[in-house]
């Protein structure tokens, strides 16, 4: 495996080194700040050291990992999250499949219900990326467009005749 570029280089000295680790980890970059850290009086020593061993661009290379690892590590937490909700997702369309199937419950409960299921759905799709909503759009010869929304077909509990 390759060295990082935030290691130690081939010739560079522990103090300059140990410098550049503080280099690293201040939020305000600057020499002064170095030299503070360090306890050093001057300056001078930190700007060589800055220059002949790369500072900057080895400490834009840390930045950029770092920065790497923390997407990373948000993008896992992401997906435990989509995890947890889908789970939960699946079990509230559940249940409420199961009280539809009821024939007994009065249309509003109906109504109510497969309110909250579509939202669920919606809910679910939007957790795994699938479009929420969709439409066709067409283009005609003669310059038209038509446009007509595609909806998701939801067995009922045999009520079909019954609504609208």
């Amino acid at each position: 495996m390759a060295d990082k570029a935030w290691n130690r280089l081939p010739g560079e000295t522990d103090k300059a080194y140990q410098a550049f680790k503080v280099f690293l980890e201040l939020e305000d970059r600057t020499m002064a700040n170095v030299a503070r850290k360090t306890g050093k009086k001057t300056i001078a020593a930190i700007k060589i050291w800055k220059k002949k061993y790369n500072w900057i661009e080895r400490s834009e290379a840390y930045d950029s990992y770092q920065f790497n690892l923390e997407m990373e590590e948000l993008a896992r937490e992401r997906l435990k999250v989509v995890q947890r909700h889908l789970q939960i997702t699946k079990f509230a369309e559940g249940r409420i499949l199961k009280v539809l199937q009821n024939k007994d419950i009065s249309d509003e409960e109906y109504d109510t219900l497969m309110n909250y299921l579509l939202q669920l759905m919606k809910y679910e799709r939007l957790c795994v990326g699938a479009p929420t909503e969709s439409t066709n759009v067409e283009m005609h010869h003669d310059g038209a467009v038509s446009a007509t929304a595609v909806q998701v077909y939801l067995p009922d509990n045999g009520r079909d005749g019954d609504k609208k």
